[in-house]
């Protein structure tokens, strides 16, 4: 009898360990950034998403810390007009060039609420190719200290170079920007 009580008592246990990690799991605040495409030499703003809502969450700061590649991408601003955080504090940036690398943090005395876009990255564009934009970890970027947590979903800018217009006529000679034809 003593076996089969030990038995259902860690039954029991595992049952209640499983429910509430799925609980802690669920109160993460899911933070995207998304796949965009851009023309080298233009100017790109990057959402960073917030696709949970964070209503009655309290959160009341956040801090981020980014890797991209400053060779491709050189940040020119952050917007938060028309964002979830526009009632924050302008976000204070900090970018370190040896470590490609951004920390933003912002914080106001309204919690955030809903879910949407949370702030803009605006970038001019430098250099084709596929560039990532990738959150550190999670000890690095978090909500009020770290409370609720945060799931990273990385993004990326695939950056191609801009295109070029030649135009053939029947004498088969090419004719490009600035010439002209008799």
């Amino acid at each position: 009898m003593n076996l089969h009580m030990n038995i259902l008592r860690n039954i029991c246990s595992l049952v209640l360990l499983f429910l509430v990690s799925q609980n802690l799991y669920s109160q993460s605040i899911r933070v995207r950034i998304p796949d965009t495409t851009a023309v080298n030499g233009n100017i790109i703003d990057v959402p960073i998403y917030l696709d949970s809502s964070v209503t009655g969450k309290n959160i009341i700061s956040f801090e981020l810390k980014l890797n991209y590649s400053i060779n491709a991408l050189s940040l020119l601003n952050i917007i938060t007009t028309g964002t979830i955080s526009s009632g924050f504090s302008t976000p204070n940036y900090n970018i370190n060039t040896s470590s490609n690398t951004i920390n933003i943090s912002s914080a106001g005395s309204t919690p955030l609420s809903g879910k949407g876009i949370l702030l803009y990255l605006r970038f001019q564009t430098n250099q084709a190719g596929n560039n990532g934009i990738n959150f550190t970890n999670t000890t690095t970027c978090f909500f009020n200290q770290g409370n609720p947590a945060m799931t990273l979903i990385n993004g990326s800018i695939n950056i191609s170079s801009p295109p070029t217009i030649t135009a053939y006529f029947s004498n088969n000679n090419p004719i490009t920007v600035g010439d002209s034809v008799q």
